[in-house]
């Protein structure tokens, strides 16, 4: 595989950009990058809220995603909510404090979007979009 290829799926060179420019938000609010990550998923995916939901999404283990929503709670960023029908699942909900969290992550992701994708046309935007939902797609599948 060639090395810029390699180099972006493994996602450590946007990883550091992201944080490096997340940076004010965790200072803003006194949360770290992965926190950060966990209150914009939950925001973005209410029906999706477990902690193995979270962990699967960001590719973390459960006992590091069950520390995360432990601090996001004490915190009272989250709220922990046992499944009505399955004592084994706690669904976390976002917290009104999460609202202008999630929303600064979400102008940071849409400003780095412009960024990274200045000077290429929608065509190729579009192409670039598919490619990436059938890599995904393949990943998946790979992992099964």
């Amino acid at each position: 595989m060639e090395y810029h290829v390699e180099s972006l799926l493994r996602g450590n060179m946007f990883m550091d950009l992201f944080e490096s420019r997340c940076a004010g938000i965790m200072g803003k609010y006194g949360l770290r990058r992965v926190d950060t990550e966990v209150i914009s998923y939950l925001y973005n995916n209410q029906d999706r809220n477990t902690a193995g939901d979270i962990g699967r999404f960001l590719n973390r283990n459960k006992g590091y995603i069950s520390q995360v929503v432990d601090r996001l709670c004490q915190g009272e960023y989250i709220t922990a909510v046992p499944d009505r029908e399955d004592r084994r699942y706690v669904h976390y909900l976002v917290c009104p404090k999460s609202k202008e969290v999630a929303e600064d992550v979400r102008a940071l992701w849409e400003e780095i979007s412009e960024e990274l994708f200045e000077g290429i046309p929608e065509e190729d935007r579009a192409v670039f979009r598919s490619v990436a939902l059938k890599l995904r797609e393949n990943m998946i599948q790979m992992n099964k």
